[in-house]
């Protein structure tokens, strides 16, 4: 699923985006012992061993953190990302029915996705382009 992981084509196909991509020039990585103790799943190993990180300034903030910036909350969830001010983290305390961490919201612990390919193609998309509130129960008009 590695190929679902191709920023650089996503990026450079939105064109009034602006962000700053960081890609892993060196193709491995280093998990820091508080993530290694949560045994990673392999989508979360390719998207770190392929990228460090992503900032997106506009039209609407959304952030992936290095692997180093990532925070531990409740022994349980990994906060990797952030939209906004709200952390978006793994559920690291089991692997789902698709051998990932699911995705929610930090603060309220709202199921934003099951898989890391989901967060990346979809979700982001959502809310960068379109201000979806993917972080939370949408109300969508009848």
């Amino acid at each position: 699923m590695d190929s679902s992981f191709n920023l650089e084509t996503s990026l450079a196909n939105n064109k009034n985006i602006k962000y700053d991509l960081i890609v892993n020039e060196m193709k491995t990585i280093s998990l820091p012992n508080m993530i290694l103790g949560f045994n990673p799943p392999n989508e979360f190993i390719s998207f770190f061993t392929k990228y460090h990180s992503l900032n997106i300034t506009h039209p609407r903030n959304f952030q992936i953190l290095q692997l180093e910036k990532m925070v531990v909350v409740e022994n349980r969830f990994l906060i990797f990302s952030a939209i906004d001010n709200i952390g978006i983290a793994f559920d690291a305390f089991e692997k789902n029915v698709a051998n990932e961490w699911d995705i929610v919201n930090i603060n309220n612990k709202y199921l934003i996705t099951k898989t890391l390919g989901s967060f990346i193609q979809n979700k982001l998309w959502a809310w960068v382009n379109r201000g979806r509130k993917i972080w939370d129960e949408e109300d969508f008009p009848s």
